[in-house]
This record gives C-alpha cells, sequence and structure tokens, in this order.
C-alpha cells in the first residue's frame, strides 16, 4: 500500500499527521509526501522524518497544485493500492484495521 500525502505551507500540522501514518501495523506500506513548492519548513520536516525511516519518501517540486501532487505521488507510488491522506490530517490509531485488502477485487 501506498500512501500520498501532498504537502504544501502545513508546517503546524504535519508532524500530526506523519506520526499518526507512523501507527499503521496492518499493512506493508510506504509514505510519499509530495512537498509542493512549500515556503515555510513543511519540506524540512518531511525531510527529517525520511532520514529516520526508510519508507517514506520525500519529493520536492515546484507549486503546482493538489491534484498535480496527487499524480505525482502516483506516479512514484510502489504500492498495489493507493491511500490519500491530506496534510493537515490525522488517523485514528485504528482507522484502517478493518480493510481487507484481500477481499477487494481490483
Amino acid at each position: 500500500m501506498s500512501i500520498i500525502v501532498p504537502v504544501y505551507n502545513v508546517e503546524k500540522y504535519i508532524s500530526r499527521c506523519i506520526e499518526s501514518l507512523l501507527h499503521v501495523t496492518k499493512f506493508s506500506y510506504e509514505i510519499i509526501l509530495i512537498d509542493d513548492g512549500s515556503t515555510d519548513r513543511s519540506g524540512e520536516i518531511c525531510d527529517d522524518y525520511a532520514k529516520k525511516y526508510s519508507f517514506i519518501t520525500v519529493i520536492h517540486q515546484e507549486n503546482q497544485n493538489v491534484s498535480a501532487s496527487r499524480n505525482r505521488g502516483i506516479v512514484n507510488a510502489k504500492g498495489k493500492y493507493l491511500f490519500f491522506v491530506d496534510s493537515d490530517d490525522c488517523l485514528l490509531e485504528n482507522a484502517l484495521s478493518d480493510i481487507n485488502l484481500s477481499n477487494l477485487n481490483c
């Protein structure tokens, strides 16, 4: 599973978002953070997490828009399934626990 997070000027929220994603334990997954030309410390915060966790990738791009960021994440995703999270949101600890990927007919 690939979790794609578009990031733009959310230095107040991005750590909380990423921390919530680190609690996903049911699946093997990667986190792709797309820094869409942030002018605050959002990109640096993402880079710090990528240094700590090998399954986090950060892609920096010039500011485009959230759709372009999601599309960039899709192109770089290695997972069979995609999950999108907004950078100012966070997942509850068991948010993905009821998902049974083997039942998905994709």
